[in-house]
């Protein structure tokens, strides 16, 4: 996530969390905010996107 070409937060998607259960996939790892970018809902649309992302590639549920 940028604002004005600055990196202000970032998640991934991962086939696996280094568990067990590698039938359990995709996961989604390393969400993060910049402090000054925190209490706006940010994060929500990450996680928002990360579903988006996931569904088109035909891989939902997340974990």
């Amino acid at each position: 996530m940028e604002d004005s070409g600055e990196i202000i937060g970032c998640a991934g998607l991962i086939s696996n969390d280094f568990i067990s259960r590698m039938d359990l996939w995709p996961w989604i790892c390393a969400l993060y905010i910049d402090n000054s970018y925190r209490g706006r809902s940010l994060g929500k649309e990450l996680l928002l996107r990360a579903k988006a992302d996931a569904e088109i590639a035909g891989s939902i549920p997340l974990y």
